[in-house]
Order: C-alpha cells, then structure tokens, then sequence
C-alpha cells in the first residue's frame, strides 16, 4: 500500500536561488511553517548521504524524522528517506527550469501497512496541507532574494 502526495508552484527566480534554500535546512523556518527545528548533524548543507533532523508541528502534533538523502543533483533534485510516525516516507523535491524562473515539484510517497493508520486518523490530508504550505512558502521567500 501506498500514498502519493504531490504539490507544484511557479517561482519566478531561478533554480539557483531556491536550489540554496532547499539544501540549507537552517533556513527552512523561513519557509516552512511546520518546522520547529531543522540541522544537519554536520552543520553542513545538505549532500548526498547526509543526515539531518527536522522537528515538525502538524496541528497538535510535533514530531521528528532523521531523514538520509539519496540524491542530491545540483539545482535540479533532492531526494530522502525517513519514516514519519513509524511508516517509510520518501521525499523528492525537483527544480524545473522554465523562462520566468522554474517550476518547484515536491512529492512525498508512503508505503507500506502503516499508511493504514496514515488514512484511518486522516494524518495524510494533514502531510498534504503540510506540503502545499512548503512550497508556496519556497516561492515567497525565494523571490524575495
């Protein structure tokens, strides 16, 4: 079992200047309103097979995740791997380029049997909410650099 969750949005800077965004989890309180607190362990931006920890407030809720990246392609993809409330959780960020600056793609997949519990108490509407909030607030902070 899965769930699939996916937000877009148009920002109209180049994919540099939110490409230095994403990989800096300092400056993610910034832009997203649900973290509480996000660093890597080496206090370094974020690369392929770094660790970091990034507190999240969701309504009442505020949890954890430690996620690795897998994939870090210079302006273009970020991906990692975590589990959000004991269930594997798999995020990919792309950068797209387009004339007026780029578009941001944010998915996030969760599998297996624990998505159940996500759909039972309705957690992943939240995750959803949680998502579009990312990226509209990327692209008010990117365009304002």
């Amino acid at each position: 079992m899965a769930i699939a969750l996916e937000s877009r949005q148009p920002v109209a800077t180049s994919p540099t200047a939110v490409w230095g965004l994403l990989i800096e989890p300092r400056s993610w309180k910034s832009w997203w309103p649900a973290v509480r607190d996000a660093r890597t362990y080496d206090f370094k931006p974020l690369r392929e097979g770094a660790r970091f920890e990034v507190t999240l407030q969701l309504g009442r809720m505020t949890s954890t995740i430690t996620p690795r990246v897998v994939l870090c392609a210079e302006g273009k993809a970020l991906t990692w791997d975590a589990r959000w409330l004991g269930v594997p959780l798999h995020q990919e960020w792309f950068l797209e380029p387009r004339q007026d600056g780029c578009r941001v793609v944010l998915r996030n997949r969760f599998r297996g049997a624990g998505t159940l519990v996500l759909r039972l108490f309705r957690l992943h509407h939240a995750w959803d909410r949680m998502s579009g909030e990312q990226v509209r607030g990327l692209k008010r902070v990117a365009e304002r650099l």
